[in-house]
């Protein structure tokens, strides 16, 4: 079951460790026994030296060979006795017994006992020997058998090893018994149930305690890891809804939303059904984000979701978030175009409807784009790049529209990220032109100014229209960089004519996304400074319709601006929705009338004449753009305008050619 067993691991650390323990108990043993048995060889030698003290002495005074040679032979049959020798004190050897042991010894024998037990006696005159009496007449010397001690500490051993290692053995077998009762059979039964756990099935998540266990460090093992079970599976329910549902909103996100939409496809195909998908887009959400701040756009896509989902859940809708600010719809009951944009356009009606933040009313559009199945693409990759495809139309119409993928759509995104391209590397390049408009004194006709226009041209000289790359610019944030090669241009141009002596304002325009740029009013001052440009003679234009989001945010960084000096002129005016409590709230100097309105007159004057009532009213200038007839001059001279512009003076021309008719025509 298990490709290692730890009762084997536990029983072979055991025996390792009990041989080791047998090899030290032994090794003690052994010395214990070996120093045991030399002492005891020492103590008899002491006792025979001590025993055979008189009898020598009284032979040897005696001159009795026979008794000495019978007392040294007693010894001598002693097996510690290795051998016996007596030197007279003149040192004559009187007697000698050697057995021949000790000569040639075992490695192990050396080892044991590397020396030989030597023990001298004098041997003194007796008591009867009058005036010699108590002299040393000998030397008795007993040489200890170390053969015999080798044999003795031989039979000990195998006595001591055996008895030790039974003692161990018995031990080890005990303990064994005892590790597979307490602790391998608990591990193999424990193991046999991990075997049949099935995190998916309640009944089978969980171990149990092995008998006997509860209290011990098995039993609290098997409690920790079924806690740990109970938080991990809460934890991948957790995960689980997490990986298929969004964070924020709670909606089903883009990996269930694609799931659902494989899903949709192949219940289509089998029931040769059709359905319809919208991708939904908030529009302008990244100026929410930047302006008022993250926290109040994931206040307004939660109010999204809501509204979503309490109007169109019930309706066989299937809404899903795919990140951000992009939603994904699924409608099976939209089975053709017509009711997809009849079901499109309800969405974008309820979407276009104020919400109210924290006490405060945002009002918001979508922007959709529409994909039928089969015919927009018969997958889910196919619907989901064309939805992206129609979604992306509406946003360049504007937003707030709802767009149908078609064949022509493909081609139009093609052009356009081909477009998208070249403009980024014509920002980095430079390769624009400013074009110049004049702007007329109303009663003298006399330049007072004039309009700078970019250009941008292609390598075979064709014009690229504004109308179609601004848009693009502002859409991919190119117009930041495309705006401060403007302002770099027009003070460059500008410090050439102040060089010259002539003081003629510059107007020129600025996107809002440029305004809501950090570094805005840093970069503009620094272009004057860099140039010796007075800031009066830079004036810039913002679009009336600019100011319907980031109202406040845009007046602070107008104010800014004006308090630098430089001049603001709201372009456009009378398109937009401007009311005249904000119009008192801008910090402008000029109005200009947009050039729809100026066309109308004398005959559609009206709103034109209203105009002029308000700019006398707030007291700024008047510039009428679009000027294109005599009687326009003449009707807008009467009216209050200050300022005419338009094709009737000038179209835009290049910067050489405005200066030479307009400026240095004397020259």
């Amino acid at each position: 079951m298990f490709n290692k067993s730890i009762r084997a691991g536990l029983l072979a650390r055991l025996g390792i460790s009990s041989v080791l323990f047998a090899i030290v108990v032994v090794g003690i043993q052994l010395y214990i026994a070996t120093e045991r048995l030399a002492a005891t060889q020492m103590d008899l030698m002491e006792e025979l030296l001590i025993s055979s003290e008189k009898p020598l002495s009284e032979a040897i005074w005696s001159y009795d060979e026979v008794t000495t040679r019978k007392a040294l032979q007693g010894l001598m049959r002693l097996d510690q006795v290795a051998s016996v020798d007596i030197t007279l004190a003149n040192g004559e050897q009187y007697a000698s017994f050697y057995k021949g042991e000790n000569l040639m010894r075992s490695p192990l024998a050396s080892l044991i006992f590397p020396r030989l037990m030597v023990l001298h006696r004098s041997l003194l005159a007796p008591e009867y020997s009058g005036s010699f009496r108590g002299k040393p007449i000998a030397t008795l010397t007993i040489e200890g058998s170390n053969d015999f001690l080798f044999r003795q500490w031989l039979d000990d051993s195998l006595v001591l090893i055996v008895s030790i290692c039974g003692l161990i053995l018995a031990l080890f077998a005990m303990s064994a018994i005892v590790v597979h009762r307490f602790l391998s059979r608990p591990l193999i039964a424990l193991g046999e149930q991990l075997l049949k756990l099935d995190p998916n099935e309640k009944d089978r998540m969980f171990l149990d305690v092995p008998e006997g266990h509860d209290e011990d460090e098995i039993g609290s093992l098997v409690k920790v890891f079924n806690s740990n079970t109970i938080k991990l599976s809460l934890a991948n329910q957790s995960m689980e809804r997490m990986a298929t549902r969004d964070r924020l909103t709670g909606l089903p996100n883009r990996n269930l939303a694609l799931e659902t939409l494989e899903q949709t496809v192949i219940t289509a195909r089998a029931e040769s059904s059709q359905f319809a998908v919208y991708m939904l887009d908030v529009d302008r959400f990244k100026n929410i984000n930047d302006t008022e701040g993250h926290e109040r756009g994931d206040q307004l896509l939660i109010s999204l979701t809501e509204r979503l989902t309490s109007t169109f859940v019930t309706k066989g809708l299937f809404i899903s978030r795919l990140g951000g600010d992009e939603f994904l719809l699924i409608s099976e009951l939209a089975s053709s175009a017509e009711r997809a944009l009849v079901e499109a356009q309800r969405i974008i009606d309820v979407m276009r409807e104020p919400y109210i933040i924290n006490d405060v009313a945002m009002r918001n559009t979508v922007s959709m784009g529409v994909v039928i199945y089969p015919q927009d693409g018969e997958n889910a990759d196919a619907i989901m790049r064309h939805a992206d495809l129609a979604l992306l139309s509406s946003k360049n119409q504007g937003g707030n529209q709802v767009s149908f993928f078609t064949s022509q759509l493909t081609r139009h995104i093609h052009e356009r990220l081909m477009l998208e391209t070249a403009l980024s590397r014509s920002i980095d390049l430079g390769a624009f032109e400013l074009f110049l408009q004049p702007k007329m004194h109303a009663q003298s006709l006399e330049v007072t100014g004039c309009e700078a226009l970019i250009r941008w041209f292609k390598d075979d000289g064709t014009m690229i229209s504004p109308a179609v790359f601004i848009p693009i610019a502002e859409s991919t944030r190119l117009i930041i960089g495309l705006g401060k090669w403007v302002i770099e241009e027009a003070c460059r141009i500008l410090q050439g004519w102040v060089a010259q002596g002539r003081v003629v304002p510059m107007a020129i325009n600025v996107s809002v996304v440029q305004l809501l740029e950090e570094d805005f009013v840093e970069f503009v001052l620094a272009c004057l400074r860099k140039h010796q440009v007075p800031a009066d003679m830079l004036e810039l234009e913002i679009t009336e319709s600019t100011l319907i989001d980031n109202f406040d945010k845009v007046v602070a960084v107008l104010t800014e601006v004006r308090q630098n000096g430089l001049r603001i002129a709201m372009d456009d005016f009378g398109t937009g929705y401007s009311s005249l409590s904000n119009l008192n709230r801008l910090p402008i100097d000029v109005i200009k009338a947009d050039k729809s309105f100026v066309q109308g007159v004398p005959n559609e004057a009206a709103i034109t004449q209203l105009i002029g009532s308000i700019g006398e009213v707030l007291g700024v200038e008047l510039v009428a753009e679009g000027v294109e007839t005599r009687e326009q001059l003449e009707w807008l001279r009467q009216n209050g305008f200050d300022t005419l512009q338009g094709f009737y003076f000038s179209k835009p021309i290049p910067a050489h050619r405005f200066e030479k008719l307009f400026l240095f025509k004397d020259e």
